[in-house]
């Protein structure tokens, strides 16, 4: 996948139906605000982030429907859109996650490297990263794995003093931060505890523990 396929902007009829999407599907809120309470979510940051749910489908996203919408939101507006299941908790029989076909890989909450900070968080998975901006107030963008990095990332990061990786709890995670602080020279890497992740920490301790745990506080 070279470098300019996954900075480039979609084309002008994919962007305006993301943008369709991301209003429409963000219309629906209030049927995964269940879900997200039980995440610890709360309204404001939903619909600051235009979460959205699936109710009425636009065309391609048909296998989408009943799933929590997730824009991947720029100053350019939405160029992805990631489709998380909440209707079950082991997602036995399906993925957890579904992307549009021929989705690239992207970083998800681009908007806070636009924050006057001397860090920015980078956490595996984008409801992660929106508790961690959204809740905790911590600049921080989302990566879907550790397969999923770009090496050219590398270089969006470049300007800051720290970044600081909030990795998951296991071995996964583990594996996931030490590749990124094998890349990024000015990083280094905070667990979240054995069985957490920053959604499950925040909801456990609070956005100031976990402020400090992240040592910005």
């Amino acid at each position: 996948m070279s470098t300019a396929s996954t900075f480039a902007l979609p084309g002008k009829k994919r962007r305006a139906l993301l943008e369709r999407a991301t209003t429409e599907y963000s219309d629906c809120l209030d049927l995964a605000l269940p879900y997200l309470t039980q995440r610890g979510i709360p309204d404001d940051v939903a619909k600051e982030w235009k979460l959205g749910f699936v109710l009425d489908p636009l065309p391609g996203h048909e296998d989408m429907k009943g799933r929590l919408a997730i824009p991947y939101l720029t100053l350019a507006g939405t160029v992805d859109l990631k489709f998380r299941c909440i209707q079950c908790v082991s997602c036995e029989g399906h993925p957890k996650y579904m992307s549009e076909a021929g989705s690239q890989a992207r970083l998800f909450g681009v908007l806070s490297l636009q924050t006057d900070s001397p860090y920015i968080c980078v956490c595996e998975g984008e409801l992660d990263a929106l508790c961690a901006a959204g809740i905790a107030g911590l600049p921080a963008v989302g990566i879907s794995g550790a397969t999923k990095w770009r090496r050219h990332w590398q270089y969006v990061f470049e300007g800051y003093q720290e970044v600081v990786v909030l990795r998951d709890g296991d071995s996964a995670g583990k594996k996931f931060a030490d590749h990124l602080c094998n890349t990024l020279y000015n990083s280094r890497q905070v667990s979240m505890g054995e069985g957490f992740d920053v959604n499950s920490f925040l909801q456990a301790y609070g956005p100031g523990v976990l402020r400090e745990k992240a040592g910005v506080a």
